[in-house]
């Protein structure tokens, strides 16, 4: 996945702790239960395995504040 380099985020599978990603590229190869608190506008998921990438939006304007 890419586009979270810079984000803080809490990682509740470490007893809730904050942190800010510092990897270009984040590799998800366990279970993992992160909140990033100031994702990007947009994000990719890379799909090796089929050759795809995945971009995925955020539209604030779809639910109510």
């Amino acid at each position: 996945m890419s586009g979270l380099k810079g984000a803080d985020y809490v990682d509740k599978a470490d007893g809730f702790l904050r942190k800010t990603e510092r990897a270009e590229h984040v590799k998800i190869s366990r279970e993992t239960n992160s909140i990033y608190l100031n994702a990007p506008q947009a994000v990719e998921i890379h799909d090796s395995k089929l050759q795809r990438r995945i971009r995925i939006e955020k539209n604030p304007g779809r639910f109510p504040r």
